[in-house]
């Protein structure tokens, strides 16, 4: 059943950069999220875009089966519909194993690879420094850095 998951996520990730839906420069990892987090929690996710809609629902007990269909398509709009019962338990911590959230905002101003260098752009990180007040939130920022 693990098996036929990935294969259903290969083809969805496929179908949707075909789509246009996504235009393949992020890590790849919200719909793998997100279908993760239906499965366990007995849902349903449905991805509608360029009049094609993928939908999967899970039941327990039942083998999850993926279901294709066309519609009207509607230019330049993708929906990602996503429902969980709401008495269903959600273990992040079984989905995500040993991985560790990434810290965006940080990973972008990071200037070499590995990480140890950040530049910050004062003009663009802070309200100004002209008080006491938009400085002490600069400096915030600066040691939130520091203590990562």
């Amino acid at each position: 059943m693990a098996e036929e998951w990935q294969i259903q996520l290969k083809r969805l990730s496929a179908w949707l950069l075909k789509g246009g839906a996504t235009d393949g420069k992020g890590a790849g990892n919200g719909l793998w999220l997100l279908q993760e987090v239906v499965k366990q929690g007995l849902g349903s996710i449905s991805v509608v875009t360029s009049g094609t809609s993928f939908d999967v629902i899970h039941k327990e007990g039942v083998e999850d089966a993926p279901l294709i269909r066309e519609h009207m398509p509607a230019s330049g709009t993708t929906l990602v519909d996503f429902q969980i019962f709401p008495s269903s338990v959600i273990n992040l911590n079984e989905i995500m194993g040993d991985a560790s959230p990434v810290d965006l905002w940080t990973e972008n101003h990071e200037v070499d690879d590995d990480g140890k260098t950040i530049k910050l752009n004062v003009k663009t990180e802070a309200h100004g420094l002209g008080s006491r007040f938009d400085a002490k939130l600069f400096r915030t920022v600066v040691e939130n850095i520091l203590t990562d």
